[in-house]
């Protein structure tokens, strides 16, 4: 049991000091390369580290209760089958039965979901606060044979007290040397120097993730607590952290979403919107500058969109030249009057779903598509799938020069 203590204590020391490294580290993400660099993968072993110091801390926690537990339950087991030495040693069984009840759901949890990971400590420090509380609520008589360690329960309930201290420490860390980053922004004049300022610290202080057999098991999605303290993400990750350091600044920003699989931000300077993308270390840089850089990596840009609007805000005009598609649903021969479209497409080999596109009174929608004539490189379809009710009825393209389609009628 000590030594299982002695690695949980030192699995929590290594990931209060990899967060306190994190947040320490300056970097200048306009130097470093895209995916391969030695720097980034650099980034991604610390990120690792933190990572397996953090599953650490759930497996040897896990550990040092269930030996608890099995102590607790063999006095029990003793107490009510005192000439039954059988019985009395099932506790074995009973406590292990317990901990996988009680933690194999919490890991399984997150398993998928970073942001759910990083919730299994808080759920674990209330675990083993039930346990310290019993620790004093049960006092039965014990036996001569256990009676001798009773003595042990001051130690072990001020042990159980470090775990729980340990358990939730670094969230506190993590909070405060975010704080303490981003008050350096406070000083700044002018809103231009304070997003350039959010842009870096949301680089320099986020791990590169990966996706792990297609599902994004190391990043920390649009959770402050998972990004404080393990802070594995991608786009979407710096993104959402620079929006969020810009409403402490009361600086106006909404994250925009690419159809092609890309994330980034529009800051209002002035009255304008202005492209802030931190992964690939672009500041300010105007909307159709972005965009050109967009068509120049992958040959197609065809949708852009406000997240989180609904109905969705498309931006894609701002960014690239467009064919404008119109269309008309009919159901039963009238208008499918308040109905909703998706449109589907692969990129990179990934399915790609733009949802709800709301239908006026008449039917209609009117899209603005960028150029879908991808590179070869980009692995995409040439063209949306447009999906009613979850069955697809047809299909749309673009070539990007400003062609008006005729109107495309549907009916289903």
């Amino acid at each position: 049991m000590q030594k299982k203590l002695i690695l949980f204590f030192f699995s929590q020391f290594v990931l209060i000091l990899l967060i306190i490294w994190r947040f320490s580290t300056q970097t200048n993400a306009i130097t470093i390369p895209f995916y391969w660099a030695d720097e980034l993968r650099h980034y991604q072993i610390m990120g690792l580290l933190t990572f397996i110091a953090y599953i650490s801390g759930v497996f040897f926690s896990a550990s040092y209760f269930y030996n608890r537990l099995k102590f607790k339950v063999h006095k029990k087991m003793e107490l009510k089958y005192p000439n039954n030495k059988e019985k009395a040693s099932s506790s074995e069984t009973y406590a292990f039965l317990i901990t996988i009840a009680i933690f194999l759901p919490i890991s399984f949890w997150g398993l998928f979901e970073i942001y759910a990971l990083v919730y299994t400590y808080v759920l674990m420090a209330i675990v083993f606060l039930v346990l310290l509380l019993s620790d004093y609520t049960q006092t039965p008589k014990l036996s001569n044979t256990t009676q001798h360690k009773l003595k042990d329960f001051p130690v072990q309930s001020l042990l159980t007290l470090f775990i729980i201290g340990s358990l939730i420490s670094p969230y506190f860390i993590g909070q405060s040397c975010y704080s303490c980053g981003v008050a350096q922004g406070n000083v700044l004049d002018s809103d231009t120097e304070k997003v350039i300022f959010s842009s870096q610290f949301s680089f320099n202080h986020t791990y590169w993730g990966m996706d792990v057999f297609g599902k994004a098991l190391f990043r920390f999605k649009e959770d402050f607590s998972s990004y404080t303290i393990l802070g594995l993400g991608a786009c979407a990750e710096l993104a959402y952290i620079e929006k969020t350091i810009l409403e402490g600044f009361n600086i106006q920003s909404r994250q925009i979403i690419f159809a092609e699989d890309h994330e980034l931000l529009e800051v209002n300077i002035n009255g304008t919107w202005l492209a802030s993308d931190p992964g690939f270390g672009l500041w300010l840089i105007s909307t159709w500058e972005r965009g050109e850089i967009r068509l120049a990596e992958y040959g197609g840009v065809s949708l852009l969109y406000v997240k989180y609007s609904n109905p969705l805000v498309f931006v894609t005009e701002n960014y690239v030249p467009t064919d404008t598609i119109n269309l008309q649903v009919l159901k039963n021969g009238s208008a499918y009057s308040g109905g909703a479209i998706t449109l589907t497409h692969e990129f990179q080999g990934k399915p790609i779903t733009i949802s709800p596109i709301i239908l006026d009174v008449d039917g209609k929608v009117t899209l603005k598509i960028g150029s879908m004539q991808y590179f070869p490189k980009a692995n995409a379809e040439d063209y949306y799938r447009i999906s009613i009710d979850g069955q697809e009825v047809a299909n749309v393209t673009s070539y990007g020069n400003n062609t008006i389609w005729p109107l495309l009628t549907i009916n289903i």
